[in-house]
């Protein structure tokens, strides 16, 4: 790893500057989850978005059509 970043990203050793790994993330749940369910259900699903962990902010903004600034 280096700052965070998988040492198999190509040319991650001449890389400078700013680097945030943004995950949109919602939570919902339901009247009968108890807090367990949520925090499970939650780190399931963070767990399995690491998958996108180094998709380029600017084209999941560009993907949000229902929010704009």
């Amino acid at each position: 790893m280096v700052s965070g970043r998988p040492s198999g990203l190509p040319g991650v050793e001449g890389m400078i500057g700013l680097f945030i790994n943004t995950l949109p993330v919602r939570v919902t749940c339901s009247a009968g989850d108890t807090a367990a369910d949520v925090l499970r259900r939650v780190q399931e699903e963070a767990l399995a978005s690491q998958a996108y962990a180094y998709y380029p902010l600017h084209e999941i903004q560009a993907r949000c059509t229902s929010v704009r600034s």
